[in-house]
């Protein structure tokens, strides 16, 4: 997150909830932004996961939280959670995209893989438009 401009804040207690999530959203749409997804890696989905209420029951997301996209990958940071308008996103591919089609041989079931590998710069249209949850370590 090196845009300057991007909206950012710490975790409460270093620990992630529903009510911090819902913080993010209220505060991009205070700027008039529409978030449609967020970001978080296998780390900080599975916090997300384990949320329990008073009876230990696992919590799910609130309505207007369920409503966004959200994509783990293992190429986000630890301790972060990023929502924003991704359509406020420009992406220009440096060269050439290289594509594999790959017989899928995990499963066995036939399948296959196409990969589309790329070097790219990615800047946001609207910076304010993105979050930035940092510092998250439950």
């Amino acid at each position: 997150m090196n845009t300057d401009g991007i909206q950012t804040s710490a975790a409460t207690g270093n620990a992630i909830d529903w009510d911090g999530v819902i913080d993010v959203q209220t505060a991009l749409q205070n700027v008039n932004a529409q978030p449609n997804a967020y970001i978080v890696s296998p780390t900080v989905n599975g916090y997300i996961s384990k949320l329990k209420d008073d009876y230990g029951s696992y919590q799910v997301a609130p309505g207007s939280v369920a409503q966004l996209r959200k994509h783990v990958t293992g190429k986000a940071s630890n301790t972060t959670l990023i929502m924003g308008e991704f359509r406020n996103l420009i992406i220009a591919p440096w060269n050439q995209i290289h594509v594999e089609l790959m017989q899928d041989v995990v499963t066995g079931r036939g399948k296959w893989i196409l990969q589309l590998i790329t070097y790219a710069d990615i800047a946001c249209v609207w910076p304010n438009r993105f979050y930035a949850l940092t510092g998250i370590n439950s």
